[in-house]
Order: structure tokens, then sequence, then C-alpha cells
């Protein structure tokens, strides 16, 4: 049981730090391509 609820705490964290950094990186690109 122990195990399982780790796994299950760890996954969510690492798919909202997933979504945040592309989330980040396609803004930066946006914003690059409007400079240019």
């Amino acid at each position: 049981m122990a195990g399982k609820a780790k796994k299950f705490n760890i996954k969510p964290k690492s798919i909202m730090e997933v979504i945040k950094n592309t989330s980040i990186m396609l803004f930066y690109l946006n914003y690059g391509n409007l400079r240019n």
C-alpha cells in the first residue's frame, strides 16, 4: 500500500512539472518569434 501511495504522490508532481516546463518553453518561443 505504501509503495502505491508513494507512486501516486510522485506522478502528479512530475506531470505538473512537465506541463509547467513545456508551457514556459512555448511562452519563450512565442515571445522570441514576436520579437523577431
